[in-house]
């Protein structure tokens, strides 16, 4: 006899089988006899404690980036194939340490495996994930664990809040001019910043960063990324100038950064003098 398909205590645990034998000619001719004979055959299959099984292979959640600690993120569910209940028991019969918690082998529990920076933690009855740190998009999201009764997945992706600041997609060594200075002298630069960009990408705003500056320096917006840091006239004094400029990312809430840019007016013979850039 052989098995054609798996065996399962909580649909079947016992099946009974019968077989019949005949022959299809006479064994002995002018003897009567039954042609056929039957044999009953009695399979007792025993029970297993088998894994939980959990309702979807990934769960998925969303939550700001900026959620209070102690926020539910999401929840698992699971059955076990017993009909038992997956959740944590208390062993009426462990008394070696006051409140102190055995766990009853066949009542599995969930917990999380995988939170390598120590996000989330899960509720060992109800499978409820909840926050237990600040979450940063920019560090990791979708962020994936692993929820243990057997294991299934959790992705959790944060949605975006405004919280890094516009600054300088690379460091400029400067604007550089000559003395005496012909013409005004420009630089052109670039903005970034971490957070996620919008689909038509950012937008930033570009202004000085202190009125004072206006007699000397203008900026000029070239796309929503890019500006030029420009001389307003010809009459520096031969000395290093450190301007402060101001971008803003037009996010929500709005977020500012305050970046420097040097700018050099070097004698006629210094090596690295040039004019206009």
């Amino acid at each position: 006899m052989e098995r054609t398909a798996p065996l399962d205590f909580e649909t079947a645990a016992v099946s009974n089988i019968v077989f019949k034998a005949e022959n299809p000619e006479p064994l002995v001719f002018g003897v009567t006899y039954n042609e056929s004979s039957f044999a009953k055959f009695t399979l007792i299959v025993t029970d297993v404690n088998e894994a939980p099984q959990f309702s979807q292979h990934v769960f998925q959640a969303k939550v700001s980036e900026d959620v209070a600690i102690g926020t539910k993120v999401g929840n698992v569910t699971a059955k076990d194939p017993e009909g038992l209940d997956i959740r944590c028991l208390l062993d009426e019969e462990f008394t070696a340490l006051p409140g102190s918690m055995s766990i009853h082998p066949s009542r599995p529990i969930f917990s999380l495996r995988g939170d390598i920076r120590g996000w989330l933690k899960v509720d060992p009855v109800t499978g409820e994930i909840f926050s237990v740190a600040p979450l940063d998009r920019e560090a990791g999201s979708p962020y994936r664990v692993q929820v243990v009764a057997t294991e299934v997945e959790f992705h959790l992706t944060l949605s975006d809040v405004n919280d890094n600041p516009p600054r300088l997609a690379k460091e400029y060594t400067g604007l550089f001019f000559c003395h005496p200075l012909s013409a005004p002298g420009s630089l052109i630069f670039e903005a970034t910043d971490d957070d996620q960009q919008p689909f038509r990408g950012p937008h930033f705003t570009f202004s000085l960063a202190s009125g004072k500056l206006e007699n000397d320096w203008t900026v000029s917006k070239i796309n929503g990324t890019h500006a030029r840091l420009s001389t307003r006239h010809t009459s520096f004094e031969e000395r290093e100038y450190i301007v402060l400029i101001r971008i803003n990312d037009g996010g929500r809430p709005p977020l500012e950064g305050i970046v420097s840019l040097p700018a050099s007016h070097l004698l006629s013979h210094d090596p690295v003098c040039h004019t206009g850039l």
